[in-house]
Order: structure tokens, then C-alpha cells, then sequence
């Protein structure tokens, strides 16, 4: 009741003031010249003639009043903004209400743009034109402007799949209310965040300035140019006398050049990095290993600018005299502000089998060196254990001789051979023994292939099927967990053989043109070469793996299950 009096006593008091003159249409810009990044306030004042009752001025603060055709601006400009604010003076018992207008405008384009005549209650305001200039809005004498960005890279020019560092940089001046800092965004390339964004202060020509800053590692999947879209900023402050200022910025990178993959590298895949290492643990220092033990060997590649997806797994080939049993490669990627780090690991067991010498060959790994801008190698030496048998021996035992068989002694001429104990007996024991097992074995296996008959295909041969199945979708689209199926499949088609890698499917086998195939699946999943020779054929890879499995070269099983150790160390 109290606010309502005082409007009440308001119009009272402004009934005393001089008559308003004519209708009248204005419009104002804060400037007529500015830049394409900059924002045009707008200020328009018109009156109008309102008729006074008592529901109006009991309900002043919901009153709702026209607008001038602000529309006709959309054509040059973006209306980001708006506000409506008026006043009520009666004079001569007529009352007025005067409205202003406040209008936030953004420039479609650049040149010399025109503010039309706007109309409003049969008033027209006079066109105004406003110079829009290309670029970014220089700093001035009394200090910049109130919210600008600021973009960098590391580097003017980068190679195909190489890491660029973006640094986004937002200054603004004043208590930001509001504000919305876009990212940047390309269809062929692969943009990591660094880590959280950074807020500090710094002054400039002693204004003070609040910094947001931003890290992004980029990573460009094509040669040619890498052109980003630009990075934005809308938002809203307060300045010091508790005015509310709209703020906008846009700024765009420079176009950086993208090299393609050097013709004088060599690798099999390209790994355009700042760093990278190799390192190998788990073997002991002294370089021995009893027979029947195992010890874990851990090859860890770690590159720095890289993510771990990049990485390709390592080739680990096992030497005669051991066993390998590799585990699946670990990926992780450790991002901080400053790069991205990706790293694999490749764990494998090893058994040693046979006493003696046993050299691992070495590993090696080509790499492009970013900052020298050069191709390096990174290698882990080749290792030679020495494989000692349980009591110490280190060269293959051979099987002890058999003892000859001691002469019988004849008997006497004057003893005569008794038939005590059935010589004639045991014989005929024995035989029918024989015949009862070997009746008891053909029953058996009878009743077996009756039995497997009857039943149909096994759980074994269901889990055969789907996993060649599986096997063969894989290896039509050229996925790399064809190289995971195979072992697993050929273990199941096998029974009473275990195959852990592909090496031993591929030695099992004996087919080159098997091993030709696998080879270029690898290659063409993480490397150059195949991708130049016409990319991956899927075909090709099923229809040897449906030859080896109606036709396998290898010897056919015994059954048996195969010895974990040499013959020379079973006694």
C-alpha cells in the first residue's frame, strides 16, 4: 500500500510540470564506428498519451506498453538484447507516458550499415548510419576494451597426427554475471582438453583484468590446411557504478599448415611425437632361469605427445628353450596441463623348458622426433638368459642308456625243469585276459558313437562354430580382434592343444600365405604401408582360415596331451 501511495503522489507531483511538446521519435547509438566484434547499444524515446483509471494506477508495475517495429534492424544486425523502462507525467489533466527503449546490436556485417526510420505512435525517427570495420578492436588510450580473446599455438606448422597446444585466453573487466566461452571444433581433427582451466588477474595499462585460461591439445587426422572455427565469448557484466554492460568477442587461430607422413620415414607406424621410450623389466640381473620357473617380463612404450590409442602393440618373439604366454596390451592416457602422454604396456610369462643358452632378440620401435624433426628409433638390446636345469646343469641331458640284459644262467643238464607254477598256464591266462579287454574296448566305443549320435554336436563343437563365425565377421572388417580370435578358435577346434598367440597358430600352420595375410591386417590397422597398397581385404583371410579348417596342414593330433617339457628333461 505504501508503494502504491507513492506512485500515486508521483503522478500528483508530475501534473505540475510543463506540457510535453509534440510527438516525438528518438533514437541514439552510443557510436556510430566500431569493429565486427564489437556490440552497438541502441537507445530509442517516444511518449504516448495514456488514459488514467484506477486499475492502472493500482497496477503500474505490470503495465504493458507498445514497442516501436525494432524489426526492421534484424536485417544489419542481431538483437542480443532488450530492456523497456518508462515514466507517467500528466499535464493539463492529459496523461503521458514517456517509454525508452534500450537495445543490444550485434553487426551482421561489415561496411556502412543503416538504423531505418522506426515508427511509433504516429512518430518517426530520422535513419542513422553506423561504420562497421573489419578486424579486432585495438587497444586505445584510456586501456583495452572491456572483454576481448586472445589465441596462441605452439607452433606455426605441425605434421599429420602431430600434437599443437591452443591456449585460450578470455579478458573481461568488471563482475562477470554471466558468460559462455565456446571450444574449438574441426571434423578432422582430435581435440583434447589440458587439464582444468586457470583464472587469475592482471593489469593492464592499469586496469585490472580477470583471465580465464584454457589449454587444448589438437591433434589434425588430414594434410593440407587446418582452419578452425572461431572462438567465442557472450556475456554479461557489472562495472563499478552497478551497470550492467553486455560483452561479446569472437577470435579464429591462423590457418596452420598440416604436413603429410615424410617420405624418408621408415616405420611401420607413424608416431609424430616430442618423446618417446622403450623399457624393459622383470628379467633378473642375472640373467638365470630354472627350468619350470616362470618370471613376468613387462615392455613398457611411453610417448609424450601422443595419445595411447596411437600406439601400436610390440612384436615380442619367443626363441627356442622357453615358453611365452603374453597377456593383452594396457593403454592409458595421462593428460595434465601442459601435454597429453600416452602410454602401453605388453606383459608376457616365461617358462623356461629346456637348459641352455637362450638369446631374446631385440626390440626396436622408429619414431618421428618432433623437435629435432628427425627420424629416431627407440630399442630395447637384445637379452640372453641362461636356462639351467633343476640340479644345475645348463646343456641338454641325454637319456640314460638302458642296461643290457644279463645272460640267464642254463640249467643244470642234471636238474630237470619243473612244470611248477604252470608254465603252460599263465600263457593261457594271459590271452584271455586280452580278449576280454579288447571285447570291453570295441563296447565302449560303440556305445560312444551311439551315444554322440543320438545326442548331436557337443557344447565343444557349438563353442567351435560360434567362434569361427566370430572369427570370420572380425576378419571381413579388417578388425584387429581377428588377431585375439584366431588362437582362441583354433584352441577350440583342436582340443588337447592350447594356442596362445598368433606366432604359434602361424607355426602350427605352416601356410606362408596365412602369415602374409596376418601381417597385413596388423600393418593396415596401425600403420602406413597397407593403407598405400590398396587397403584391407577380408576375404582373402577367410578363405584360408575355412582351407585350414576343413584342410590343416599340420599332423594330425595323437590325442595326447603335449609335454610341458622336452623329452631330454622327462625321465
Amino acid at each position: 500500500m505504501v508503494s502504491r501511495f507513492a506512485k500515486l503522489l508521483s503522478l500528483l507531483f508530475l501534473a505540475v510540470l510543463p506540457a510535453i511538446a509534440g510527438a516525438e521519435l528518438k533514437v541514439e547509438p552510443d557510436r556510430t564506428t566500431l569493429y565486427e566484434n564489437e556490440t552497438l547499444t541502441l537507445t530509442v524515446t517516444g511518449d504516448m498519451e495514456l488514459s488514467v483509471n484506477f486499475d492502472i494506477l493500482f497496477n503500474l508495475g505490470n503495465l504493458e506498453l507498445p514497442a516501436p517495429d525494432i524489426e526492421k534492424l534484424e536485417q544489419d544486425f542481431e538483437i542480443l538484447a532488450r530492456n523497456q523502462k518508462y515514466s507517467i507525467r500528466t499535464v493539463n489533466g492529459e496523461t503521458r507516458a514517456l517509454i525508452t527503449w534500450t537495445y543490444q546490436l550485434e553487426p551482421l556485417r561489415t561496411g556502412k550499415l543503416t538504423i531505418p526510420a522506426l515508427n511509433f505512435n504516429n512518430a518517426t525517427s530520422e535513419p542513422v548510419t553506423v561504420t562497421v570495420m573489419e578486424g579486432r578492436t585495438p587497444a586505445t588510450a584510456s586501456g583495452p576494451r572491456d572483454a576481448y580473446i586472445e589465441l596462441s599455438a605452439d607452433k606455426d606448422d605441425v605434421y599429420v597426427q602431430e600434437q599443437m597446444i591452443l591456449t585460450v585466453r578470455l579478458f573481461f573487466a568488471g563482475n562477470l554475471i554471466r558468460g559462455e566461452l565456446s571450444e574449438p571444433q574441426h571434423p578432422d581433427a582430435i581435440i583434447e582438453s589440458l587439464g582444468s582451466q586457470k583464472e587469475y588477474n592482471r593489469f593492464i595499462d592499469g586496469r585490472r583484468f580477470r583471465v580465464v585460461e584454457r589449454r587444448y591439445a589438437i591433434y589434425p587426422q588430414q594434410p593440407g590446411e587446418l582452419v578452425l572455427d572461431p572462438i567465442r565469448f557472450e556475456g554479461q557484466t557489472r562495472d563499478s557504478e552497478g551497470q550492467l554492460q553486455f560483452v561479446r568477442d569472437r577470435a579464429q587461430l591462423f590457418d596452420v599448415p598440416v604436413k603429410p607422413v615424410p617420405a624418408q620415414f621408415t616405420g611401420q607406424t607413424w608416431l609424430p611425437a616430442s618423446s618417446l621410450t622403450l623399457s624393459d623389466s622383470g628379467i633378473p640381473q642375472q640373467d638365470r632361469l630354472t627350468v619350470g620357473e616362470s618370471l613376468t617380463r613387462t615392455i613398457t612404450l611411453k610417448a609424450e605427445g601422443l595419445q595411447a590409442e596411437a600406439l601400436p602393440p610390440l612384436t615380442l618373439a619367443t626363441p627356442d628353450g622357453i615358453k611365452s604366454y603374453p597377456e593383452a596390451p594396457q593403454t592409458s592416457t595421462d593428460i595434465s596441463n601442459e601435454t597429453v602422454t600416452g602410454t602401453l604396456t605388453q606383459t608376457a610369462a616365461i617358462v623356461g623348458v629346456e637348459p641352455g643358452p637362450v638369446t631374446l632378440p631385440p626390440i626396436t620401435l622408429a619414431w618421428w622426433d618432433t623437435k629435432a624433426d628427425q627420424q629416431r628409433e627407440a630399442v630395447i638390446p637384445a637379452r640372453t638368459l641362461t636356462v639351467v636345469g633343476v640340479n644345475g646343469a645348463t646343456t641338454p641331458t641325454p637319456p640314460a642308456a638302458a642296461p643290457e640284459p644279463e645272460a640267464e644262467a642254463s640249467p643244470e643238464p642234471d636238474e630237470p625243469v619243473t612244470a611248477s607254477g604252470g608254465a603252460g598256464f599263465w600263457p593261457w591266462l594271459a590271452g584271455a585276459l586280452a580278449l576280454g579287454w579288447l571285447l570291453t574296448v570295441v563296447w565302449l566305443r560303440r556305445g560312444a558313437g551311439q551315444s554322440k549320435t543320438e545326442a548331436g554336436p557337443s557344447a565343444g563343437e557349438m563353442r567351435e562354430k560360434a567362434l569361427f563365425e566370430d572369427l570370420c565377421r572380425c576378419a571381413r572388417a579388417g578388425d584387429v580382434r581377428t588377431l585375439d580370435l584366431l588362437p582362441r578358435w583354433l584352441t577350440a577346434a583342436k582340443p588337447g592343444q592350447t594356442f596362445r598367440t598368433v606366432s604359434e597358430v602361424v607355426n602350427w600352420a605352416e601356410q606362408p600365405e596365412l602369415k602374409a595375410e596376418l601381417d597385413r591386417l596388423q600393418a593396415c590397422r596401425y600403420g602406413q604401408a597397407a593403407a598405400r597398397d590398396g587397403g584391407w581385404q577380408g576375404d582373402r583371410l577367410v578363405k584360408l582360415m575355412e582351407n585350414l579348417r576343413k584342410h590343416p596342414s599340420a599332423p594330425a593330433d595323437s590325442g595326447d596331451l603335449p609335454p610341458l617339457y622336452p623329452r631330454a628333461l622327462r625321465s
